[in-house]
C-alpha cells in the first residue's frame, strides 16, 4: 500500500520516498529531524507550521505514544517509501506539540549531537546521516 492511499484521520503520518531499493529508517528520521532548523532555536509554541517542520513536529509530538513504520515498493514513478504512523496523531494546529521544558531538552540533545566530540555526538554515531543533502542516488520526497 502506498502512502497516498492511507487515511490520515486516526494516525499521524510521515513519508520518506526514495529511489533506493530499501528506504533507510536512519536517513528518513534524520531528514525529518532536520525540520528542527525551521525554528532557529526558538520555542515554537503553537506557531510550528512552517517549511520542513511538520515531519519533525510529528516525530516529537508529546501525546503520540506509538509509532509503526513499514517499507513499500514501487509506489510512484519507481519510488520506494518508508511510511511511519503515529498514534494518537499529532500536528493538531490548535495545540503546541510539546512543552517549553521538553523543547529545551530537545535543544540540549540537539546541541550535543551537533558537537562532534560530545558524548553521544556525531563521532559516536558513525552511521548517522550528517550531510544536509541526500545522496545523489537517493531522491527524496516527503508528503
Amino acid at each position: 500500500m502506498c502512502a497516498k492511499s492511507l487515511g490520515h484521520g486516526s494516525f499521524g503520518v510521515n513519508v520518506y520516498a526514495t529511489t533506493a531499493a530499501r528506504p533507510s529508517c536512519v536517513r528518513a528520521s534524520h531528514l525529518w529531524y532536520r525540520g528542527i532548523d525551521s525554528f532557529k532555536g526558538q520555542y515554537p509554541g503553537t506557531d510550528w507550521r512552517r517549511g520542513t517542520a511538520l515531519q519533525f513536529v510529528q516525530m516529537m509530538w508529546s501525546s503520540s505514544e506509538y509509532v509503526a513504520c513499514a517499507r513499500t515498493e514501487n509506489c510512484t514513478r519507481g519510488m520506494n517509501q518508508l511510511v511511519c504512523l503515529y498514534y494518537p496523531p499529532g500536528n493538531d494546529i490548535r495545540e503546541a506539540p510539546f512543552s517549553e521544558e521538553t523543547w529545551n531538552a530537545i535543544l540540549r540533545r540537539h546541541h550535543q549531537w551537533l558537537d562532534y566530540g560530545a558524548p553521544g555526538g556525531r563521532r559516536d554515531r558513525p552511521n548517522a546521516a550528517t550531510s544536509n543533502n541526500p545522496r545523489e542516488d537517493d531522491e527524496v520526497e516527503t508528503l
